[in-house]
């Protein structure tokens, strides 16, 4: 059996807006699948569209000196990715693309930008994610100086289940060795070594968190720091 397509509400940003808000919005929402590696949007690029995660994931990253990328924050189910568009021309400082594949709410940014100049909640949520994106960026500069790739690399799995609301990551090693900036061996070592302990199963791509507590106990502390100060920001639920 097909599973369902997911509904706006599963999208954290959408379901915060009230409903006359929406209503600015929904004509021009189309949902779409997108697979692991698609760009969504280049460093340098206008952006053209704006996306809500449905269930997928997608990674920013930032360009390194010898032409490498890194991870410098995720966009999950909770906000959206491109939003600043609303409030004006973007060009992104940042590469965009599909991390984890599924389905997610796409928007020219155009009529984004249309409904955003209609609506002060609109314009106000574009900014407090723009702040949660900054606050995920220098937290991760700061994990990734002071931290050990296996610290790192529980961190980003607890983070990415939060972000997709699922216990199964669709990853590659190779994936997640670009995302932590990291040799893949490295990864594999890691990997081996949380499989080997019962914290997680690795079969084809797919890794499945076993012990979510057992996981947190090998994580820095970055994934709470993250949470404590989106909470300021970010609500945790649709307001009632």
């Amino acid at each position: 059996m097909d599973k369902p397509i997911p509904n706006h509400s599963n999208n954290q940003f959408l379901a915060l807006l009230q409903r006359h808000d929406f209503a600015l919005l929904e004509p021009y929402l189309k949902n779409v699948t997108l697979e692991r590696n698609v760009t969504l949007f280049e460093e340098g690029d206008e952006v053209s569209s704006v996306y809500f995660p449905l269930h997928g994931m997608i990674s920013l990253l930032v360009n390194t000196s010898d032409g490498d990328t890194i991870e410098a924050g995720i966009v999950g189910v909770d906000g959206v990715a491109g939003g600043m568009a609303g409030l004006g021309i973007h060009i992104s400082p940042i590469k965009a693309i599909v991390q984890i594949p599924g389905t997610f709410a796409e928007i020219p940014a155009a009529r984004f930008r249309t409904a955003a100049a209609k609506s002060e909640d609109i314009r106000g949520l574009c900014v407090r994610y723009n702040e949660v994106q900054l606050i995920q960026a220098r937290v991760t500069v700061a994990c990734n100086a002071l931290h050990t790739i296996e610290q790192r690399f529980c961190r980003w799995l607890l983070q990415s289940r939060n972000e997709t609301n699922d216990g199964a990551v669709p990853l590659t090693q190779e994936f997640m060795a670009q995302m932590l900036g990291v040799q893949r061996s490295s990864v594999s070592q890691v990997a081996t070594k949380m499989q080997r302990l019962g914290y997680i199963s690795y079969v084809r791509g797919l890794i499945t968190i076993l012990n979510h507590r057992g996981l947190e106990d090998a994580a820095c502390d970055c994934l709470d720091n993250i949470r404590h100060k989106t909470a300021v920001v970010w609500p945790s639920k649709p307001a009632q």
